[in-house]
């Protein structure tokens, strides 16, 4: 719905999202990356509650595949992490209700696709809901 919204319009935007909101930026992106017009400026995911593991299509089964999804953005998408984020640690496998063979949440990882730049702010951030009171700290230092 987010990547038809955007579609309709002529302007291009910044995407910033946390937790599940990494996950609806997600999917907008995979929806805009069909377009022929870059819609997006540059996207900024912060503690993704996204798997990192999908690369292709071949080994995701329909699940994310972060391969071309730059496609749809004309600057840059950054992916902040931080090995201190317990709930992702704990609850991420939990909440996909599903066996422990998923892969790993973004919010805790690298996401494996040279054109994302992954930014560890650990230094930063010592739990999933820092993010935005630190994000001013962060941004400043990840170029």
């Amino acid at each position: 719905l987010l990547a038809d919204i955007i579609a309709r319009t002529n302007k291009e935007y910044i995407l910033i999202g946390h937790s599940l909101g990494a996950r609806v930026i997600y999917s907008c992106l995979a929806a805009l990356k069909t377009k022929e017009q870059c819609f997006i400026k540059e996207v900024h995911l912060l503690g993704g509650a996204v798997n990192n593991s999908c690369l292709s299509d071949s080994d995701c089964s329909g699940g994310v595949n972060w391969s071309g999804i730059d496609s749809s953005v004309s600057g840059s998408i950054y992916n902040y992490f931080s090995s201190n984020d317990s709930v992702l640690q704990y609850l991420y496998k939990a909440g996909e209700f599903v066996k422990f063979d998923i892969g790993e949440p973004i919010g805790r990882n690298k996401i494996s696709n040279t054109e994302i730049k992954n930014v560890d702010v650990s230094d930063f951030v010592n739990g999933h809901t820092e993010y935005k009171a630190k994000m001013q700290s962060f941004l400043v230092n990840c170029n």
